[in-house]
């Protein structure tokens, strides 16, 4: 199924407006709807916000069907993927399918001048990212941290977060979020 129809399907089986969503995540209805309709494209980051109004995890979006999993293994390059244009990244799921996670782990692949979070945004939960290969700026609360290869970064999601690929070349991170549970 699209990523349109899903959301719509999801947000009227819980009863909720267009109105209800854009109070919740700070969108317009109008932007939601042309979601809702695959006229608009929405970034990573709108759609954490509209997985958090639904009470479900960003991982839902991708999943083709509901196969629960208590063990999953994947293959180098398995995993669902994602293409934003709008932060010049790829997301690839590295645990697709697994209902009520505690956490979403992704592989990040960002090309030059990628930015995530531009007007940066938080959430509940928790995050910790692992960078594998460039260099990048995280932006978490009022500080800048700049990481490169075999750094890491843990911290609340609660504190507005963003981050861009500062390296020249392609930079490639393991980032992991835990949601709120619902």
């Amino acid at each position: 199924m699209k990523l349109g129809p899903k959301i719509r399907r999801l947000r009227k089986h819980r009863g909720l407006t267009l109105k209800d969503i854009a109070e919740k995540t700070g969108y317009t209805e109008s932007f939601l709807s042309q979601v809702e309709r695959e006229i608009a494209s929405p970034s990573i980051s709108s759609l954490k916000k509209i997985s958090l109004a639904l009470g479900i995890a960003l991982t839902h979006f991708f999943e083709d069907k509901y196969e629960p999993q208590r063990i999953l293994f994947l293959k180098r390059g398995e995993g669902k993927k994602l293409n934003s244009a709008a932060s010049k990244a790829v997301f690839r799921l590295l645990a697709p399918n697994v209902p009520k996670g505690r956490m979403e782990p992704l592989l990040i692949a960002m090309e030059p001048g990628s930015i995530q979070g531009k007007g940066r945004y938080s959430h509940k939960g928790e995050e910790f990212v692992f960078l594998i290969k460039g260099k990048m700026e995280v932006f978490v609360g009022d500080k800048k941290y700049v990481m490169e290869e075999g750094d890491s970064l843990y911290f609340n999601s609660s504190l507005p977060h963003g981050w861009n690929n500062t390296g020249r070349g392609r930079t490639v991170v393991i980032w992991v979020v835990s949601p709120a549970e619902s």
